[in-house]
């Protein structure tokens, strides 16, 4: 059952990656490098908390879980604080989402 949801778990994050590439094309037309536009700027701020809240989520998955049940703890203290790094990134990015509705991406 584990590996099912963690396979559907890889498939939605890579669906919305995609997702918010193609978002990208649409919307831009080019990849986000005119720094003196907010938007752009700001889209590059989202792009790369987005990599490092999936990165976050490789690691714990990858290399803190399989831990879990050999060690005396430290592995859950560190999927513990990982996850909420996570939630504090993610959040983060919904702040930029509802910014970028304000904002004119030209």
């Amino acid at each position: 059952m584990r590996s099912r949801f963690s396979t559907a778990g890889h498939a939605a994050v890579a669906a919305v990656l995609a997702g918010g590439i193609v978002n990208i094309a649409l919307v831009l037309g080019c990849w986000p490098t005119d720094w003196s536009s907010l938007y752009q700027a700001l889209l590059a701020c989202k792009i790369a908390l987005v990599l490092a809240m999936t990165g976050l989520a490789v690691v714990n998955r990858y290399i803190f879980v399989p831990r879990i049940g050999q060690s005396n703890g430290t592995a859950v203290r560190a999927v513990r604080t990982g996850a909420i790094a996570e939630i504090l990134l993610g959040a983060a990015v919904l702040a930029l989402v509802a910014t970028f509705g304000l904002l004119d991406p030209a």
